[in-house]
């Protein structure tokens, strides 16, 4: 695929999630708050101009690409789940739709069939993870962050994925144990976890794109 394409999908990545970031953070009849869309637009202009640059420096397009889509869909879904303590139904159905946008760039790019495997396997995966931690830690995952999760790991893979879940799940039990020592709740108190995967992907993103820039 040609660089300017690259560059052009990586940019209508963007634009699809901020207008989505925007959408869910208004209430009904009404505009985004000036607040939001400065705000919005401020981390649309940085993670456009790190997506190309990556890309100019040899990163996989459909990864930039998905990647990109990835952090603005779960920076809605960790948006939400503060403000509102729920996962918000539409950003996981998009979610789940940048799996077969993510076959469309590997038939571009001449993908072998183990490529959609290690997709599959990384839903699975997270699925398993995260029902196992919903029943051992009640109240901790709930319905909404298992299915977040399991569309996640869908749609980033199992080797997109892994770093992901580790590096939320540690910042999870850090935050959990800082509420406790603050005093600020006990064993019974639970967590957004939105917001962690949100940072973990992000995080997975950033180091990815440093290594690749660092080659």
């Amino acid at each position: 695929m040609p660089d300017y394409l690259g560059y052009a999908a990586v940019s209508g990545a963007g634009a699809i999630g901020l207008s989505v970031f925007l959408l869910t953070g208004r209430a009904a009849g009404t505009r985004p708050s000036p607040t939001r869309i400065i705000s919005g637009a401020a981390v649309f202009c940085a993670v456009t101009a790190l997506s190309v640059f990556v890309l100019s420096r040899g990163c996989d397009i459909g990864e930039t690409v998905c990647g990109t889509a990835l952090f603005w869909l779960l920076l809605v879904c960790a948006d939400t789940d503060v403000r509102t303590g729920t996962i918000p139904v539409p950003a996981c159905l998009l979610i789940a739709a940048v799996f077969p946008v993510r076959i469309v760039f590997y038939l571009a790019e001449g993908g072998a069939a183990g490529a959609v495997f290690d997709h599959v396997f990384g839903g699975l995966a997270a699925l398993a993870v995260s029902g196992v931690s919903g029943a051992v830690i009640r109240g901790g995952i709930g319905k909404g962050d298992i299915v977040l999760m399991t569309v996640y790991g869908l749609s980033a893979g199992f080797s997109g994925s892994v770093g992901a879940l580790i590096i939320s799940f540690a910042l999870t039990v850090l935050a959990g144990l800082f509420v406790l020592v603050s005093k600020k709740g006990n064993l019974k108190s639970s967590l957004p976890f939105a917001p962690f995967l949100f940072a973990g992907h992000t995080a997975a993103f950033g180091i990815v794109s440093f290594v690749t820039v660092i080659k």
